[in-house]
């Protein structure tokens, strides 16, 4: 058995690692033109497409992500939203400590 061969244990890991590589590239691009608000439902197509794609040897990295993102993009986005809105908050108030200290029992 030869190492480049195709059936090979390299060639299926380093088709495995390529794949992943690709999905990732995605998953950056997609987060990053929705500027941070389509973290989670990029994060979600991510893992359902890890599931489906690759997993099972069906390849279709883009279409299952798309068809995932797609799928979960409103409820992701607004869970997103409120996330983002907890965590301006909770930053809010820890750098203005002092000020809402007076408000405490």
């Amino acid at each position: 058995m030869k190492i480049f061969d195709m059936n090979s244990s390299f060639y299926k890991f380093g088709t495995l690692l390529f794949d992943l590589m690709i999905l990732n590239i995605i998953f950056i691009a997609a987060t990053a033109l929705g500027l941070g608000i389509t973290f989670i439902p990029a994060y979600i197509a991510m893992i359902y497409t890890i599931h489906e794609s690759i997993r099972k040897d069906q390849g279709r990295i883009l279409y299952n992500f798309l068809k995932s993102f797609k799928k979960n993009l409103k409820q992701g986005m607004l869970f997103s939203i409120a996330l983002i809105l907890l965590s301006a908050s909770i930053t809010l108030v820890l750098t203005n400590l002092s000020i809402f200290a007076d408000y405490s029992f």
